[in-house]
């Protein structure tokens, strides 16, 4: 069972999806999405890897946020590898566009 947001801390959702080639190469669109729906925070990376990093970053500082506390860079990098703020993740379904489903 999952706990709820109360006990674990705020819940996240994500989006991770790639862009349209272009003259600076592969890019990967993410986005971090509030529970309730409010987006926090978006991006591009040049990698998958990297985009999936940067959401953990930006989901480490807004609970760092939440608690009250200073947000040090040093500190973040640090929860954003833990499985605690793993844990509060959640992807994001993809809407499917009406023209692929039929």
């Amino acid at each position: 069972m999952t706990p709820a947001a109360s006990e674990a801390g705020p819940l996240f959702e994500y989006a991770i999806e790639p862009l349209p080639p272009s003259p600076l190469g592969r890019r990967w669109r993410w986005e971090l999405w509030e529970e309730g729906g409010a987006l926090l925070a978006a991006g591009w990376s040049f990698s998958e890897r990297s985009a999936g990093r940067a959401v953990h970053v930006a989901a480490a500082r807004r609970v760092y946020e939440r608690l009250g506390l200073g947000v040090v860079p040093a500190a973040v990098a640090r929860a954003a590898e833990s499985a605690r703020v793993r844990a509060l993740l959640r992807r994001r379904p993809v809407a499917v566009p009406a023209s692929v489903r039929s």
